[in-house]
C-alpha cells in the first residue's frame, strides 16, 4: 500500500542538511557554506498564499464603496389631505354624499391627473379630500380642487326650455363655448335648480349667460292661455316631446302643458308678443291634424 509524505518546513531543513555532506563530498565542489547560500529556503520554494483576512478585508472595502454610492428608495406616493369647510360646500345634503354631480368632478379630476381621491365627511359637516397618487398627479389635483366650482342657480321651471333652447342645442352651444357643465333637469322632473360645475373662471361666465337669458325672457314675454281637450294634448307634446322642441324651434315660444295626472285641459303659450300668433296656429294645426282615435 502507498504513502504520501507530507513536506512541511521542519521537514524540509531536515531533508535540506542531510544533502549537504553528500553533495560536498561527492562531488568535491563548494563548501557547505556556500550551498547553503545558494539553495532555496521553504519560502522560495513555496511562498505563501494571500492571506483570507486581506481577501476580505479588501472585499469589504469594495462592497463600502459601492453602498456609499446606493441611496435608500423613498416610497413614490403620496397622500395629502385637503379640508373644505360647510360654508364653503356646495353639496350640503348628506343624503347625496358622494353621488350625482359631486362623484362627477371626482371622477373628472382623477381622469384628469392620475390622482386618487376620497372623501369623507368630518364631523363639522366639512368636506376631507384625501389625495395620492405621484407628487405631481397630487399636486395637479390639488390645483384641479382648489379652481373647480360648482354652482347652483334657481330658475322658475317654466324659463327652462329658453335656457336649453330647442333640442337642447342653446345649452349645448354655452357648455361649449364656457367649457362648463349645465345641467338642466328634464321637464318631467319638479326641480328649478340648474347645476353649473366647471373652473372657477367658467362657471362664472355660464352663470351669467344663463341669468342673462332668464332676466331678458322675464322681461319681454308674456303668455296666453288655451283649452284644449285633454284626450288631445299628446298631439301638442309628440312623440318623446318631439313637436313641443318644433314649435319651440321654429317660433321661440314654450308650450307649456300640464302633467298627466292634473285634470286641467288648460295650455300656456310663453314667448314674445308677436311670436305667439304663430305659435299658437301651430298648436291648433297639431290637435285639428290627428283625430281623437288616432293612437301612435
Amino acid at each position: 500500500m502507498s504513502s504520501v509524505a507530507v513536506l512541511t518546513q521542519e521537514s524540509f531543513i531536515e531533508h535540506r542538511s542531510g544533502l549537504l555532506p553528500e553533495q560536498s563530498g561527492a562531488a568535491g565542489g563548494p563548501t557547505a557554506g556556500e550551498d547553503e547560500d545558494e539553495l532555496p529556503t521553504y519560502k522560495d520554494a513555496f511562498p505563501p498564499l494571500p492571506e483570507k483576512a486581506a481577501t476580505l478585508e479588501g472585499t469589504q472595502e469594495t462592497a463600502n464603496a459601492w453602498t456609499s454610492k446606493i441611496r435608500p428608495l423613498k416610497s413614490s406616493i403620496i397622500t395629502q389631505v385637503f379640508h373644505v369647510p360647510l360654508e364653503e360646500r356646495k353639496y350640503k345634503d348628506i343624503n347625496q354624499f358622494g353621488e350625482g354631480d359631486q362623484a362627477k368632478v371626482c371622477v373628472d379630476i382623477m381622469h384628469k391627473t392620475g390622482a386618487h381621491l376620497e372623501l369623507s365627511l368630518a364631523k363639522d359637516q366639512g368636506l376631507s379630500i384625501m389625495v395620492s397618487g405621484k407628487l405631481d398627479a397630487v399636486m395637479k389635483a390639488r390645483k384641479e380642487i382648489d379652481k373647480r366650482a360648482v354652482e347652483r342657480v334657481n330658475i322658475d321651471k317654466v324659463y327652462h326650455p329658453f335656457i336649453t333652447g330647442a333640442y337642447n342645442k342653446l345649452v349645448g352651444e354655452m357648455m361649449q363655448e364656457t367649457s362648463a357643465r349645465i345641467n338642466v333637469p328634464p321637464p318631467s322632473v319638479n326641480k328649478t335648480e340648474i347645476v353649473i360645475t366647471g373652473e372657477k373662471e367658467q362657471v362664472a361666465l355660464a352663470v351669467a349667460m344663463i341669468k342673462k337669458i332668464y332676466e331678458e325672457k322675464k322681461k319681454n314675454t308674456t303668455t296666453i292661455a288655451v283649452e284644449v281637450k285633454k284626450s288631445q294634448h299628446k298631439y301638442v307634446v309628440g312623440p318623446k316631446g318631439n313637436t313641443l322642441q318644433e314649435i319651440l324651434d321654429r317660433t321661440g315660444v314654450s308650450v307649456e302643458i300640464p302633467p298627466s295626472d292634473n285634470s286641467s285641459e288648460t295650455v300656456i303659450l310663453r314667448g314674445e308678443p308677436d311670436r305667439l300668433g304663430q305659435a299658437l296656429t301651430e298648436v291648433y294645426a297639431k290637435v285639428k291634424w290627428f283625430s281623437d282615435d288616432s293612437d301612435w
